[in-house]
């Protein structure tokens, strides 16, 4: 089966809120580098509407994550995003399919040269992933994470559209 047949990106709506808590509570869902562990709910949903660019990722009308883009710089032509997958049993290589689905979608119809992605330097998962779709580090914020204990590095990715493999 044609995976981008299968995959839709919607719009996030407070309806969704319940998913959205399942997934921030399970420890292992990295969405956004700075935001902490445990978030209020409100402030949850506050994050997500007012950033206005926060889309449910869907196989087959199930959701299975959420991305987004965001602080688009229209002079330098670039963008950073957010993607977190809801289910570690889903395949290395269904995650990068849907990965370069959307940054395929950005490149399409929104006028940037260069996507950005921040990484949390613990998230071996994440990292490979994003190498997965010829994503390259450009560079880290050392020791910039206070996580369980511990300082981390935010790694600091990106790609640029003619880099992107169909």
């Amino acid at each position: 089966m044609d995976i981008n047949n299968e995959i839709t990106f919607r719009l996030f709506s407070p309806a969704d809120m319940p998913i959205i808590l399942r997934w921030f509570d399970r420890g292992d869902f990295y969405y956004y580098s700075t935001t902490p562990k445990f978030v209020a709910e409100n402030e949850i949903e506050s994050f997500l509407i007012q950033r206005g660019n926060t889309f449910i990722i869907e196989a087959e009308s199930k959701p299975i994550g959420l991305c987004d883009f965001h602080l688009l710089d229209a002079r330098a032509k670039c963008c950073n995003i957010e993607v977190a997958f809801s289910y570690n049993d889903m395949s290395k290589d269904k995650k990068s399919q849907i990965l370069k689905i959307f940054l395929s979608h950005i490149f399409q119809h929104i006028d940037v040269l260069k996507i950005n992605k921040l990484v949390y330097g613990f998230d071996q998962n994440s990292l490979a992933l994003c190498k997965d779709v010829g994503m390259k580090i450009e560079g880290a914020y050392e020791k910039h994470i206070y996580w369980e204990g511990e300082y981390h590095d935010l790694i600091y990715m990106a790609i640029l559209k003619h880099k992107l493999s169909p």
